[in-house]
């Protein structure tokens, strides 16, 4: 009887260790964010250019649109966009900070206009270097801030 309650005793333990140490120790913790470290000029490698002013308003340059903001709402199309609208911080939840961005796109193919909403979370290696575009998992989705400040 002892040798049956001793591996039972000692699963236990590790498994209660186990749950402490994750309990305790595995908190991810993210860089603070202020709206002064959105603003300024943000860009990709495939040329698009998204720019966040002081006053909330942002515009964008040929950048990937959400499928959903497409009238063919199909992921493969790559539809890319420009135009205006504005911004504010938004904390994405299991993600972190980020944006949220209200784009009003406007289409010179086809004459046609409408908005977008867009959802950008903060990464990069070095602390909010870098600005991902949620549905967007390519290189070409990842922007760089490359201007400190636009007014």
């Amino acid at each position: 009887m002892v040798s049956r309650l001793r591996p039972r005793l000692w699963t236990e333990a590790v498994l209660t260790i186990s749950l402490v140490a994750l309990l305790t120790c595995g908190c991810i913790t993210y860089p603070h964010v202020t709206r002064s470290d959105a603003i300024g000029m943000w860009e990709n490698s495939a040329g698009g250019r998204m720019e966040f002013r002081d006053d909330g308003r942002f515009t964008a340059t040929n950048i990937p649109l959400d499928p959903r903001c497409t009238e063919e709402n199909d992921p493969l199309q790559h539809k890319r966009g420009s135009g205006a609208g504005t911004w504010e911080l938004e904390w994405i939840p299991d993600d972190g900070p980020g944006t949220h961005i209200i784009l009003d796109i406007f289409d010179p193919k086809d004459d046609s206009a409408g908005y977008c909403e867009i959802t950008t979370l903060f990464t990069g290696v070095k602390p909010l270097s870098e600005m991902q575009l949620l549905y967007q998992h390519d290189e070409s989705g990842r922007f760089r801030h490359t201007t400190a400040t636009s007014r």
